[in-house]
């Protein structure tokens, strides 16, 4: 059974964002991370994922969702801190059945 461990990295729930890439990729989501206190589910991870952005550079945010339902998503811009620095994504709930945002 130990060689279900081996699996872990391979797992992902039903969203999961493709670029800018995870911070921490395979426990970024899971269906119950609306009850959770950390950004994304999962607290930060010292050696996690970090991507850089340049001021005013233009972002193509992509993610995988291998279940098409109605409800939220939240995407926010973080500084080195922690600190949201914008809200990227609308606050009232949408549906991504295949329409474009």
């Amino acid at each position: 059974m130990i060689w279900i461990l081996l699996l872990l990295p391979l797992a992902a729930a039903h969203i999961r964002l493709t670029y800018p890439p995870t911070r921490y990729s395979f426990l970024n989501y899971s269906i119950d991370s609306g009850k959770s206190l950390q950004t994304c589910g999962v607290p930060k991870d010292p050696k996690g994922v970090v991507t850089w952005l340049r001021s005013g550079e233009d972002v193509n945010i992509t993610w995988f969702q291998s279940l098409s339902h109605y409800g939220n998503f939240k995407l926010e811009l973080l500084n080195e801190l922690d600190q949201i620095i914008a809200v990227l994504s609308p606050v009232t709930n949408i549906n991504t059945n295949d329409k474009a945002l």
